[in-house]
């Protein structure tokens, strides 16, 4: 049987050699997808230098469907399948065979376009972990969708003869091709049809061809989607199984039957797999802001979101932490009552679903869980001073903002994926549909205890332990990092930073550290802050965390020592972090918003975009747009006072010395901090 099969298999691979078009579709197709790596590369873009070959995968798609179905019907164009059907068993060694070349022609393919990316990567000098990366990418939406495919146009081919079948692989093409949303996307409209959940399972390209690339996240190479193209194999070859054993005796044999039963029994266990719940960071970031936009109109969030005061304060976390297709937590809390308390309310992201809470007896707690608060009922009051444990065990889809999967971790300390005391909004919505996450309550430095090993690099703002244990304090928060990150060091400042974006950061690093120092010094001295001292041993994490402001040029945390600063999605060329990395504006606000005593955002934002003007007034710098982009959004909402303030705090620092100016950003700041004070007064004053 396998004699025959491997004879047959290779006259399938001598007439494939003859056929000159077949030939020059496939130098064509990798000449096209070369250059694309090629122009990608070249600029660092190396999530494009995949992901933005869609078109390829579809024509790939296309392609082998037809030569599927052309590899069906050879013999029976020449007549030559009557001959095989008085052969024992030849039928379907032929069709075995066929499908046979078609995993061959798909891998084929694959291996040359791999090493030329390979080749790319090299001579780019990119980490060589998107190497193998790189390799699975191709297995999973090149060699798998083409094998698929080709083995669809075979299965059609031994049913139907019509040319009108080709329309039929051209409408199959359309549905199970990469582009199908894209192409099927006015008809959805026509007919108010929403298919997105029925295209994304049968497309067996690349999916969300449309979203950025994550440099952090990296390929979309998630368990779900394995388990998805399994299905379709599966399935594929349970029918090609049945068509064979129909070819060879007109009958379907025992053997065929239970094989083929087989396959489809492990196609639905596949199935099963895939349909749970998984963190698959797509381009749903709409659902989030409107669940945050229909709370805060129902809920309208108090200016002073920065100011909490609860009425318990957390002591010490240890966490057992795994990150398999979503994120699984179990936290033990030590707390302190700062009053008599029967109830207490901890602020935890909503999709974290809590299963249990015990105290340390192990006894299990009432709890109830709404929204972004956890609140623990306590069967009797305990007073001040008391000291308890309580284990929380939750799990859940994370933000689609801060992911946790087999593939990577973003999870800084300001977002509450650990119970995080008293109850506040997450995040509330700014101007122009922006999220701005608050920042947690601010507490002394906590101890915390951290178990847990993730997928590639992991980065905590902990030191490292025992193994996969991280231990240390933090007075905001843990932050935990994990995926394809790398470390370097420039002037006593540890800089970790995506694989993806290394040559950039490498290259800028000297002008970045540089600048920030700078930086820090001149608002230490401007504002009489004492940062420089926070900065020198500080770890500057380049993670692709959310805008949250149209008017800031990005987004900066501040806290202990360490400051995550935003690298958008997509891909960073060395320019962004010599000029537009670390702007005042967004420095400034990380220093001061996690204040406790500052409780005005809007006031906030005034300070930080008139100091960031005439920052670059004094130091000769090319002025940022975050002054006007505010006074052009009040203006929008119709804030009269605030405008005709930033205007005339905007004329005064044209028209005044460095001294006058400098006082006068030093009382704002004492305003800030005291909360005393608006608008209208600052006007005033002026």
């Amino acid at each position: 049987m396998l004699r025959k099969l491997g004879k047959s298999l290779w006259v399938e691979i001598v007439l494939i050699k003859r056929s000159l078009f077949i030939l020059l579709f496939m130098l064509s197709a990798l000449a096209i997808l070369f250059s694309i790596m090629w122009q990608r590369l070249d600029h660092q873009d190396v999530g494009g230098a995949l992901t933005a070959t869609a078109a390829i995968v579809q024509i790939g798609i296309f392609a082998f469907l037809v030569l599927g179905f052309i590899l069906s019907v050879r013999e029976k164009r020449v007549s030559s399948d009557e001959v095989f059907q008085v052969i024992h068993s030849a039928p379907g060694i032929k069709l075995i065979s066929k499908g046979s070349l078609l995993f061959i022609l798909g891998l084929f393919f694959i291996v040359i376009a791999w090493i030329s990316e390979v080749v790319l990567l090299f001579m780019q000098n990119i980490d060589p972990v998107f190497y193998w990366k790189s390799l699975l990418y191709f297995v999973l939406y090149y060699w798998i969708p083409f094998f698929l495919s080709g083995l669809i146009g075979l299965l059609l081919g031994t049913f139907m003869r019509s040319r009108l079948v080709y329309i039929l692989l051209v409408v199959i093409g359309i549905f199970i091709g990469p582009l199908n949303m894209l192409i099927l996307e006015n008809v959805m409209v026509v007919f108010n049809w929403d298919l997105t959940r029925v295209l994304s399972i049968l497309n067996l390209g690349q999916s969300d061809i449309a979203a950025a690339f994550d440099p952090l996240y990296g390929y979309p190479l998630e368990f779900s989607r394995w388990m998805v193209k399994l299905v379709w194999l599966l399935l594929l070859v349970g029918v090609l199984i049945v068509v064979a054993s129909w070819s060879n005796n007109h009958r379907f044999t025992q053997k065929a039957v239970i094989s083929a039963s087989i396959s489809w029994l492990l196609a639905s266990t596949a199935c099963i797999a895939a349909s749970f719940p998984d963190q698959v960071p797509v381009t749903v970031m709409t659902t989030e802001n409107s669940y945050i936009k229909e709370e805060q109109q129902a809920t309208p969030i108090a200016e002073d979101i920065f100011a909490m005061n609860p009425e318990f304060k957390i002591t010490s976390y240890e966490a057992d932490v795994s990150t398999f297709r979503k994120l699984k937590v179990s936290a033990t809390i030590n707390i302190e009552l700062n009053a008599p308390l029967d109830r207490l309310d901890f602020t935890l992201y909503r999709n974290f679903k809590v299963t249990s809470v015990q105290n340390q007896t192990g006894e299990k707690i009432d709890f109830k869980q709404e929204g972004d608060h956890v609140s623990v009922l306590l069967k009797e009051e305990y007073p001040a001073g008391s000291t308890e444990k309580f284990q929380f065990a939750y799990s859940g889809i994370s933000s689609p903002y801060f992911y946790a999967n087999e593939q990577a971790v973003l999870l800084p300390g300001y977002f509450p994926w650990l119970p995080v005391e008293g109850k506040y909004p997450v995040a509330v919505m700014r101007e122009n549909g922006f999220l701005r996450h608050t920042p947690p309550p601010a507490r002394d430095s906590v101890p915390y205890t951290l178990h847990y090993s993730g997928p590639g690099k992991t980065y905590s703002n902990l030191q490292q332990g025992n193994g996969a244990t991280y231990t240390g304090t933090s007075s905001s928060g843990l932050t935990l990092i994990s995926g394809m990150i790398g470390e370097t060091t420039e002037k006593d400042k540890k800089l970790v930073y995506p694989l993806a974006l290394a040559g950039g950061v490498k290259a800028a690093a000297p002008a970045f550290v540089n600048r920030f120092d700078q930086m820090l010094s001149r608002i230490e001295e401007d504002l009489d802050l004492a940062v420089t001292s926070k900065g020198k041993d500080d770890s500057i994490l380049f993670l692709p965390i959310p805008l949250e402001s149209n008017k800031y040029w990005e987004t900066i945390w501040h806290s202990d020592h360490q400051w995550i600063v935003s690298v958008h999605n997509g891909y960073e060329g060395k320019w962004v972090f010599e000029q537009q990395a670390a702007s005042p504006s967004a420095v400034i606000l990380s220093l001061l918003r996690t204040k406790e005593t500052i409780k005005k955002e809007t006031f906030l934002d005034g300070f930080c975009a008139t100091y960031s003007y005439w920052y670059s007034k004094r130091y000769s710098e090319q002025p940022e747009n975050t002054l006007q982009f505010l006074i052009n959004d009040y203006q929008n909402s119709n804030w009269s006072v605030e405008v005709a303030t930033l205007e005339n705090v905007r004329n005064f620092i044209d028209n005044s010395s460095e001294q006058e100016v400098q006082r006068f950003f030093g009382t704002w700041l004492e305003m800030l901090e005291t909360n005393t004070g608006d608008y209208k007064d600052l006007n005033d004053m002026l």
